[in-house]
């Protein structure tokens, strides 16, 4: 027994000391002894980490995405890639605080209207990515068709930086009859040059097939309202007139109040013809629903009805629209079908359309934004003061500058023979502002029921002439009256 229990106790002091690292002296199962040297290394626990976890990876790419456009007060959130299983310390910066925010997490907010550089950098690559953010103002709530409407007639084109033109492409499908189904497609291409006038604040479009040799402006400026309708090809095919904005007008072909100017001015919005066509739909009931992201879309579902005094028929039609507008207001596509049923497809007690109701009449409108090309306003400016006359520099009165008595005076028989600018349009028109007689003698008598100048003895006289757009713009022409 005293044997097994030294060899026990030999091999656990030999156990003990090969764990610590030492020199040890073994005995054999047969008695013998030995001498043995035993080396361990000690190992610090972040070295074991270091060997037994793999070395992290750093990303070769960081690329920053998400919405481009964001409502003030609303958020959108962007999104950094990069590689997978790459170790990454993100930090997200914007370059203007006021106009957008960003979190930690990519979380944008929009604060004021304009832009802002949202910037993502990875502190262990040093890579970095960017996206500009347009802050725009919150989209309307819009419930109804018109507040629909009022939003279209007064959208975010209006705002002075949407300055440049629209590609528009149209289609119109009407059907109609009884038996015979006539079946018409219009398509066509539009381009829209919107132009926008800094003094009364009023944006004013010109629609054309050929933008580069038509310009139509109606605007207001410096108090006075323009029309102008330029054919750079055919310069006597152009024509221009203004009118004087006044509280109370006296003259309905020189003046015209502010009211009727911005009036007018709104006759030529780009999309009056989709206002007017939302705004003319006959609704006895209609759903409306908004949905908001990269285009704001709004779908609107109605009918309208109307019992005959017989009880019996009734008028019914319905129609599905689709609007989408970009982010600055301008409208990317319109969709409008409109079906007129027949007399007898409307169940009066039920209040719902027949199964086998007939369609009379159908009719569709698309528009879809095909490109827009923004520029600055100084680009696309029209002074409108360069197409009318300022002076008259010289005229003369029939061939010769004589009239014969008996005769009367006539605005057709005065020829402008220089004025400026030489740009002017209306350089012809003009009235006879008034006849002046030599002292003492009288040539010319005012026939008021003819409302005319006539030549009653010779003598020489002064004909004044008048700028039609402007009374101050004078000229006077010496005429001689003979018998």
């Amino acid at each position: 027994m005293k044997s097994k229990s030294l060899f026990l106790l030999s091999v656990l002091s030999l156990m003990a000391l090969a764990s610590c690292g030492g020199t040890s002296t073994s005995v054999s199962s047969q008695g013998a002894t030995s001498s043995a040297t035993s080396q361990t290394t000690s190992t610090t626990p972040s070295e074991v980490v270091s060997s037994t976890i793999s070395q992290a990876v750093v990303t070769s790419s960081l690329t920053l995405s998400g919405p481009t456009s964001v409502e003030v007060n609303a958020t959108i959130t962007l999104v950094a890639e990069y590689d997978e299983g790459a170790d990454v310390d993100l930090t997200f910066t914007s370059s203007s605080p006021l106009v957008a925010s960003v979190s930690n997490k990519g979380v944008v907010k929009g604060l004021g209207i304009g832009t802002a550089t949202i910037t993502v950098k990875d502190s262990k690559s040093n890579l970095t990515d960017s996206v500009e953010i347009s802050v725009i103002e919150a989209f309307p709530t819009i419930n109804t068709t018109g507040d629909l409407v009022n939003y279209i007639r007064n959208t975010s084109m209006q705002k002075e930086s949407m300055v440049g033109k629209i590609k528009i492409h149209k289609e119109e499908k009407d059907t109609s009859g009884f038996e015979d189904i006539t079946d018409t497609t219009v398509t066509h291409y539009t381009d829209y040059i919107i132009r926008r006038d800094t003094v009364e604040n009023i944006k004013y479009a010109y629609g054309s097939t050929d933008s580069t040799n038509e310009t139509d402006v109606n605007m207001i400026k410096d108090n006075t309202y323009y029309e102008l309708s330029l054919d750079n090809n055919e310069i006597e095919s152009s024509y221009c007139t203004k009118y004087k904005i006044v509280d109370f007008p006296e003259s309905t072909t020189s003046q015209i109040t502010l009211e009727d100017a911005r009036s007018r001015t709104e006759n030529y919005y780009v999309f009056s013809d989709i206002a007017n066509e939302i705004a003319g739909l006959p609704s006895t009931s209609e759903t409306l629903t908004v949905t908001k992201g990269e285009l704001i879309t709004i779908t609107v579902e109605g009918y309208y009805v109307k019992v005959w005094a017989n009880n019996v028929n009734a008028d019914y039609s319905d129609y599905q629209m689709t609007i989408k507008f970009m982010p600055n207001g301008i409208i990317d596509s319109f969709d409008l079908t409109q079906k007129v049923y027949s007399d007898t497809s409307y169940d009066i007690a039920s209040e719902t359309l027949k199964q086998d109701a007939v369609v009379e009449e159908e009719s569709t409108y698309s528009m879809k934004t095909e490109s827009l090309e923004l520029t600055s306003s100084s680009e696309n400016t029209i002074d409108p003061t360069t197409y009318f006359v300022s002076q008259y520099v010289a005229a003369h009165y029939g061939e010769d500058n004589t009239i014969s008595v008996g005769e009367s005076l006539y605005t057709i028989d005065i020829t402008i023979d220089e004025y400026l600018p030489a740009t002017a349009l209306d350089y012809d028109e003009f009235v006879i502002a008034d006849v002046i007689n030599s002292e003492g003698e009288m040539q010319f008598d005012y026939n008021s029921l003819w409302s005319s100048y006539e030549a009653i003895a010779p003598g020489k006289a002064t004909i004044v002439i008048a700028a039609r757009s402007d009374a101050s713009v004078t000229y006077n022409i010496e005429v001689t009256v003979v018998e």
